[in-house]
Formats: structure tokens, C-alpha cells, sequence
């Protein structure tokens, strides 16, 4: 069983499928392939992102009536984070806002990481933001600075550039190999 770690405390649950685990493992690579000779950035699978308390606050009532379970009482856990900025990361977690946080799309979590997850990012700081289908092809790309979306289907790209860093360019066929 895969764990999220909340408050230091394991909480169960389902392991993501292998068409997860493939899609993100993909894009993890790909990235830090893209970024290997270059000093000036993180990139982290599965890190935890500290939920600062305010907005913990702000969306725990929303989230237990929604979901019916507790919400996180410290950290949300990101498939993929790229960081430019060292001082957030520590040692346990990132504490302050990825410039780049990635979503696999799982069944089980998409309405949370296409809903409330992204709003959440959005309000700690986060630049971009990108929820990738894992069972259908496409990429929802969320440009936070200039308040764009970009949504790309399968028939309607070949790669997918980073808003924030353009020197990041993903192909479709690497991403879904």
C-alpha cells in the first residue's frame, strides 16, 4: 500500500495504477533529463508540500464536506515538483510554493487534484500547475501567473511547453511510452 504522510503519520491507501505510475515516472525522467547540466533547479517525485495554516483553514470544512474524510493536516503530496527557489526546500518537505507542480490523474483523485488541490496550489504560490490524464491522453496546463488554462488532447498536440520555464519542452510520445 502506497502512504501519504500527514503530520508524520502514514495514512493508507490505494497504490496508484501502473498507467499512473508509467505517466509519472515519464515525466519525472523526461524532466530531469531536460534539466541534468542545470544547477538551478529541483525536481522532486512524491515530495511533500507544506499547506500553510491559513489555507488549511480556509479549505478543511469545504474538504471534509465534500470528500467525507479529514483533510491533511500538514502536507498535500505532488507526483512531480520542480523548485528553483532552494531556501523551501528542507529536509522533510517543501515549505513554500513549487514553481512547477505536477498531477498524474488518477479515478480516484481527479476531482480533487482538478478542483480543490489546484485551488490550493494556486493560493500557496505555485506558478504552473499541470493535471495529466493517465487512463486518457491529455494535459489541463494552468498558467497561475497570467490566470490562462491550456487544455491539450490527444489528437491535438505533440509536446507541451512550460509557461514559466520555456526551455522545458515534453513530447507526447515520451510522456505516453
Amino acid at each position: 500500500m502506497q502512504g501519504i504522510l500527514d503530520d508524520y503519520e502514514i495514512k493508507r491507501m490505494a497504490p496508484p495504477k501502473r498507467v499512473h505510475r508509467n505517466v509519472g515516472s515519464n515525466i519525472h525522467g523526461e524532466i530531469r533529463w531536460k534539466f541534468k547540466n542545470d544547477n538551478k533547479y529541483k525536481i522532486y517525485y512524491e515530495c511533500p508540500v507544506l499547506i500553510p495554516i491559513a489555507i488549511r483553514e480556509k479549505y478543511k470544512d469545504k474538504y471534509e464536506t465534500e470528500f467525507k474524510k479529514k483533510f491533511p493536516k500538514k502536507y498535500l503530496i505532488p507526483d512531480i515538483v520542480v523548485l528553483t527557489d532552494f531556501a523551501i526546500d528542507k529536509d522533510d518537505c517543501v515549505d513554500g510554493a513549487p514553481d512547477l507542480v505536477i498531477e498524474i490523474l488518477s479515478d480516484s483523485t481527479a476531482k480533487f487534484d482538478t478542483g480543490m488541490k489546484r485551488d490550493i496550489y494556486k493560493d500557496i504560490g505555485v506558478r504552473e500547475y499541470w493535471t495529466v490524464g493517465s487512463n486518457e491522453i491529455y494535459i489541463i496546463q494552468h498558467d497561475f501567473i497570467n490566470n490562462d488554462i491550456n487544455i491539450l488532447e490527444e489528437d491535438e498536440f505533440e509536446n507541451i511547453t512550460s509557461v514559466i520555464f520555456p526551455e522545458l519542452i515534453l513530447q507526447r510520445e515520451d510522456i505516453y511510452k
